[in-house]
């Protein structure tokens, strides 16, 4: 909670802890209010909870509440809390809104035509499935690994494991690169730095 201060269309914000906090002339204070009309040790707020207390502290000019003088009283947001010249007034807690989550719309997971679709194209017919998550992909999304010495492994983008042809297609190869290809490749790299 805080206590909102306006002086010369400054807004002055004073932080408030749990438990005791002093108001008054003192530095001491916890909240030091520069006025000769406000006594030393003025008054203390209590807060517990969401509830807070004002209690003056014998004060030479008085506490007042709402412009009524009072010894101890409880403050509620909007009320306005009177020291000498001071009017403070306790802020609101923030309001945290979260939004509604809206109802994730559905991908399609078919083409018209009744094929199954790739997950993340849904306009491309889907070429291959994966085995654990049982999503469609087109062959641009499944991720084809070249291995020295062995088959090459096509794995599903989302999950990272195997992904098999659909009937009636055929994975594709990854091709080897040409050492050739390779080297115009190294070369356009170390042209394009200079």
């Amino acid at each position: 909670m805080r206590l909102l201060h306006q002086e010369g269309g400054i807004t002055f914000r004073y932080e408030l802890r749990p438990g005791i906090n002093m108001l008054g002339r003192s530095n001491s204070c916890d909240v030091p209010l520069n006025d000769p009309a406000v006594s030393s040790n003025h008054c203390e707020l209590v807060l517990e909870g969401n509830r807070i207390w004002v209690r003056d502290l014998q004060s030479t000019n008085g506490t007042y509440v709402n412009d009524v003088p009072v010894q101890e009283s409880e403050l509620r947001v909007g009320d306005r809390l009177k020291l000498g010249t001071f009017e403070l007034e306790l802020e609101p807690p923030p309001q945290i809104s979260i939004p509604q989550a809206g109802i994730p719309h559905e991908r399609p997971t078919h083409l018209p035509d009744g094929r199954p679709c790739c997950h993340n194209h849904s306009e491309v017919p889907a070429q291959a499935r994966c085995v654990a998550c049982d999503r469609h992909y087109c062959f641009e999304c499944v991720h084809h690994i070249r291995r020295v010495g062995g088959d090459a492994l096509h794995l599903c983008p989302w999950c990272g494991q195997n992904c098999s042809p659909l009937q009636d297609v055929e994975m594709p190869t990854p091709k080897k690169r040409s050492f050739m290809g390779a080297l115009q490749d190294t070369i356009r790299m170390v042209l394009n730095k200079k």
